[in-house]
């Protein structure tokens, strides 16, 4: 993380990723009293949404987009979009992992041309990526525990989530923090 370190104060500095949340019960903590049984509801969970993100730490400014498929078009389409929530040209560090989509020649020619810097996380090491905190909080609050009939039910339910975002911003604030190092090393 000595790279993360060195980048402060140069650029406004992101963490990206993408999660893929299955439309289906995802079952976490619950209560049900001695003797009682409590159905649950499923779907298939072949369907997905597919979102892409970026967080930057230091202001908690999030930007989503969800796409029918993460790929390298996608990942362009979301460096667009990042540009253009920062349109004032300084110089963007996006902090990634070493997906295939996010090493492709036509994500990293767009990168520059835009005047992104993507850095690349060590190989499997999503503890340093702090949008997996997001992901996490993501699901804990939309999908633990949760029916959702109609996959288009589903969809809006993620988008409006990742819309009304600021009215998590205090609980965020504590979660998604650079208080984080390197397991196992």
């Amino acid at each position: 993380m000595e790279k993360y370190n060195s980048l402060k104060g140069k650029g406004k500095i992101y963490f990206g990723d993408a999660t893929h949340p299955l439309h289906n019960t995802i079952l976490s903590a619950g209560w049900i009293r001695k003797g009682e049984e409590k159905e649950v509801f499923t779907n298939s969970g072949r369907n997905r949404v597919n979102v892409f993100g970026a967080i930057s730490i230091d202001d908690l400014d999030i930007v989503t987009r969800s796409y029918d498929i993460i790929n390298q078009i996608s990942v362009c389409n979301f460096l667009k979009a990042l540009r253009e929530r920062n349109p004032n040209g300084e110089k963007i560090y996006f902090i990634l992992d070493r997906g295939p989509s996010n090493k492709a020649l036509s994500v990293r020619e767009l990168a520059k041309k835009l005047n992104i810097e993507i850095v690349f996380l060590p190989a499997y090491s999503p503890n340093l990526n702090p949008i997996e905190r997001l992901w996490k909080f993501f699901k804990k609050k939309v999908l633990y525990n949760q029916y959702y009939e109609k996959f288009k039910d589903f969809k809006l339910i993620c988008a409006s989530f990742f819309r009304g975002i600021r009215k998590y911003e205090l609980e965020l604030a504590t979660l998604i923090t650079d208080n984080f190092s390197a397991v196992g090393t």
